[in-house]
């Protein structure tokens, strides 16, 4: 016996929705979805995708480059938007540029430390940035120079929506049944779903939760 060799196994968002319905009880094996199942299944996906964003999966994290305009002390990030990038649910790490190879970190700090800055208009090297989450605005201290004016954060970005039936996860596939028994029990709460699924959601979302972390050596100082 020899193995596939290939590691391309995927779902879709239909098929995510079809089987969360089967584990319900809502559906049987092999029935379609009817049109208003699906609409309704879709929609209640992805508001569990937007409260599985505050988790820190490793596969939400991104860089974002933002060249600052000195005197500036506030870029928005959206789509579209002066930073043309999701939204990111926080900000995590910055850096200033300072060559190709020559990055300084900086310090993110809380919306009181950047408040109580006297001149936030300084025009000098970045070394801090404060994120207001609520409403996607980066504020920067200093707001850089014509040569220093180039920094770098590390945001979560938000999941994805599922749009259509054929929409891919925008999660690894190690999540799918952990997505697929926890939106069983989101389809009918305390209605169809046995005692058996409502605690196997919980033990693959704990599962999944631990394995999707970063790895490092723990210092105490």
């Amino acid at each position: 016996m020899t193995t596939s060799g290939s590691y391309d196994n995927t779902t879709t968002g239909y098929t995510l929705v079809r089987d969360a319905y089967v584990l319900a009880g809502m559906v049987d094996e092999g029935e379609p979805l009817s049109a208003e199942q699906w609409v309704s299944g879709k929609r209640i996906l992805n508001e569990m995708m937007s409260l599985l964003s505050i988790h820190k999966g490793l596969w939400l994290v991104d860089d974002i480059t933002i060249t600052l305009t000195p005197g500036t002390t506030s870029y928005t990030i959206a789509v579209g938007d002066t930073v043309d990038s999701p939204t990111p649910m926080r900000v995590t790490h910055a850096r200033s540029v300072y060559s190709t190879t020559h990055h300084i970190p900086m310090e993110v700090v809380s919306r009181e430390d950047y408040m109580g800055i006297p001149n936030k208009i300084l025009q000098s090297p970045a070394l801090q940035v404060y994120y207001d989450k609520g409403h996607g605005e980066l504020y920067v201290w200093p707001t850089g120079t014509s040569t220093y004016k180039t920094i770098i954060i590390t945001a979560q970005r938000p999941v994805q929506d599922f749009d259509d039936q054929g929409n891919t996860p925008d999660f690894p596939k190690e999540w799918t049944l952990a997505i697929k028994y926890n939106l069983a029990e989101m389809l009918a709460p305390g209605a169809n779903v046995s005692p058996m699924v409502s605690q196997k959601a919980k033990e693959l979302l704990a599962t999944v939760a631990i394995f999707d972390g970063e790895e490092t050596s723990l210092y105490i100082r």
